[in-house]
């Protein structure tokens, strides 16, 4: 009785709770559990379920290459079975995965196409797993750029939530916070502060203080507040969900070194330069730790360099900003990234008297960024 269909799913319901209580590992635990289960009885649409549990569940470990493993498997064995729900479910959580923590953003949106696909064939356009889609559709559009297909997905999605579920359920706070990023990155900053305050109001009534969610909407509103030049309260709100998600994921999470940098970036407009270089280092260690994209760490030594700079320590800036280079390439397509990491090298080079090599440097990065620049 144990490997019931009915028993497995309460099992389900189990995990999905200790996800949102943010009990990420034991979540994970018991969705495998169950996918064990499910596959000792050939039970395919509860593998299916459990495979995107734990898909979930890695996402919000912060496991990119794990959780697309576990959901494009969930994908396949519900298309096989003709699940059209557990389609739909599973490649909204994938378009996320591979957007938000790989960046790749038109494999996501394939991935989305299918979710919509299997929502036309069940007549759900106007369902809770459409909102669902809509909202992710809105962070892969910001995250490409379209602002304006961003909002409107974002939009979509919470109209959805809205009618289905009331304006104080947590997944109406998800659509919240997807348009406050959205309102940020349009530079509508007052905008962005109010969805984002809502937001952290249901999830802290929903969640209470200590919530993995919590720490997201502290995030954003640091981030808010940061671009609109409110830099007390950026910090107070960056430096608070530093603290909450390292008591709630631990010092090794890909998300404690992205909340590191937003804490630097404020540190560095406070002008609390060294703070900030100290925050930038621990975040570029940590991702050399976990082994981080090539990408993410370029990123923060790039910021270490530049906070080393600002501090004095020219010959400091250029070591780490030659680590940054390396992990950038020597090949791939021009990118404005590693036109800052080059710019960085050249005010280090010249802060040591190497003018020649400096300028080359310069030149070097104003080429890069005219490259990248062409290329959008």
């Amino acid at each position: 009785m144990a490997a019931h269909p009915i028993a497995l799913r309460r099992r389900l319901v189990r995990a999905a709770a200790l996800e949102d209580s943010g009990k990420f590992a034991e979540g994970l635990a018991a969705a495998r559990d169950v996918l064990h289960e499910a596959e000792r009885f050939a039970l395919p649409a509860l593998r299916a379920e459990a495979q995107i549990r734990i898909g979930n569940l890695h996402e919000r470990l912060g496991d990119a290459a794990a959780a697309e493993r576990a959901l494009e498997e969930a994908v396949w064995i519900a298309t096989g079975e003709g699940h059209d729900e557990l389609v739909a479910e599973a490649t909204s959580t994938l378009a996320f995965t591979v957007s938000f923590r790989a960046g790749r953003h038109d494999d996501a949106l394939r991935w989305a196409r299918l979710g919509q696909a299997a929502l036309h064939r069940l007549g759900a356009e106007d369902s809770l797993r459409a909102a669902r889609l809509h909202s992710v559709l809105g962070t892969v559009y910001r995250l490409r750029g379209d602002l304006d297909a961003a909002r409107e997905h974002s939009e979509r999605a919470l109209a959805l939530r809205e009618a289905l579920l009331g304006a104080e359920h947590p997944d109406v706070a998800r659509s919240l916070n997807t348009l406050g990023n959205v309102a940020l990155a349009r530079g509508e900053y007052e905008q962005a502060v109010r969805y984002h305050e809502r937001a952290l109001a249901i999830r802290g009534k929903a969640y209470g203080v200590d919530s993995h969610d919590v720490a997201t909407s502290m995030r954003n509103l640091g981030d808010a507040h940061l671009a609109h030049g409110a830099l007390d309260e950026a910090f107070m709100f960056h430096n608070d969900a530093l603290a909450l998600r390292e008591r709630l994921l631990g010092p090794d999470h890909p998300d404690v070194a992205a909340a590191l940098i937003d804490l630097g970036r404020t540190q560095t407009a406070r002008g609390a330069v060294a703070a900030a270089r100290d925050a930038f280092t621990r975040a570029a260690e940590l991702r050399e730790r976990i082994a981080a994209g090539a990408d993410a760490r370029a990123e923060a030594w790039t910021l270490v360099g530049e906070a080393t700079l600002a501090v004095g320590d020219p010959v400091r800036a250029a070591a780490v900003l030659h680590r940054a280079l390396e992990l950038q390439g020597e090949v791939g397509p021009p990118s404005e990234r590693r036109a800052a990491t080059l710019a960085a090298l050249a005010q280090a080079l010249r802060a040591q008297g190497l003018t020649a090599r400096a300028d080359a440097v310069a030149r070097a990065a104003d080429d890069e960024a005219a490259r990248a620049h062409r290329r959008k």
